[in-house]
């Protein structure tokens, strides 16, 4: 090449290590979480009010869920759980136990900085739960609507979440009415991501 006398052109692009650095959420993230939420009104609470059951009682939650992000804030995955519950009649008589089951898809949006993010996901998916008195009742499945937001805090690796879900299912036995295993719920979680 002939030297014109000009100097050599500077690019202004970073180097591909800058810009992977410079990314504001991660690659893909892990989040376990506990917390406890509500009971919603349903034909079957209400008929457990009926019964002696006033108190509806808190559900425990423990679950985890998981994403990729093949987008800068958007990601696509997936979430597990299970809750608990057991209530004692206010007159005397067995012990209201409840487990619920759920599986299902998310699309997490994030937004945030390298301290805190925001983590808000759309979630779609399904319930399999029992209601027992004499641990003896059935299993009814049915679908999840919902979603939860939440802030995580990256460099110490915790967080909590706000959720809300719409779960109907069918009446459990022969007496039952539809009931809703859905609600609301509040989650102190650990937070992992690459």
């Amino acid at each position: 090449m002939a030297d014109l006398g000009y100097p050599p052109v500077e690019r202004d692009t970073p180097a591909a290590e800058q810009r992977a650095s410079s990314r504001e959420t991660p690659n893909w993230f892990v989040r376990p979480a506990l917390g406890l939420g509500s009971v919603p009104r349903s034909a079957q609470r209400e008929l457990f009010e009926l019964n002696g059951y006033e108190n509806s009682g808190l559900r425990w939650h423990f679950g985890a869920d998981a994403a990729a992000f093949p987008w800068e804030h958007v990601g696509l995955g997936g979430f597990v759980g299970y809750s608990w519950r057991k209530v004692e009649p206010e007159n005397g008589g067995p012990a209201l136990e409840e487990s619920i089951y759920r599986v299902g898809a998310q699309v997490p949006v994030t937004t945030g900085s390298e301290s805190v993010l925001l983590v808000f996901a759309p979630r779609l998916g399904l319930v399999h739960g029992s209601q027992s008195l004499h641990g003896d009742g059935n299993f009814v499945t049915g679908p999840l609507f919902g979603a939860s937001a939440g802030l995580v805090f990256p460099k110490v690796h915790l967080g909590f979440d706000l959720g809300a879900y719409y779960a109907p299912v069918p009446a459990s036995g022969a007496l039952g009415e539809r009931d809703d295993f859905g609600g609301l719920e509040l989650n102190f979680l650990v937070y992992l991501d690459g």
